[in-house]
């Protein structure tokens, strides 16, 4: 959902925010990540994993935003029609990824063992 919640500060704040794993959200971050810090033989095993995340009511909105935005500074700087028409585009946006079972939330894992 980070994702997504990055297209919609940008679209309604004009507010680029960083992903939550830009720093290693691949493989390849990783393995480089490691790297720069010196450990050597880098083994990264990839688990595919995810949940259907249910909608009630479309709570899922204002839950998510709740929780990433739980903190941040951006919060106490938005206005009221600022965050309602973030609660706005973000529904519209889980609605267009909703199915029966409720929004996929991909939970995929990397696994590393490293050695220095």
């Amino acid at each position: 959902m980070a994702s997504l919640q990055q297209r919609i500060c940008a679209r309604v704040l004009g507010v680029s925010l960083p992903h939550i794993l830009e720093p290693l959200g691949t493989p390849e971050k990783c393995r480089d990540l490691l790297n720069q810090a010196g450990f050597l033989d880098i083994e990264i095993k990839i688990e595919p994993s995810g949940r259907y995340r249910p909608l009630k009511n479309n709570g899922l909105s204002w839950t998510a935003i709740n929780i990433n935005f739980k903190g941040n500074p951006l919060l106490s700087t938005l206005s009221s029609e600022q965050l309602n028409q973030l609660q706005v585009e973000y529904q519209a946006e889980i609605e267009k990824l909703a199915t029966d079972q409720g929004i996929w939330e991909d939970t995929t894992k990397l696994f590393v063992r490293a050695r220095k």
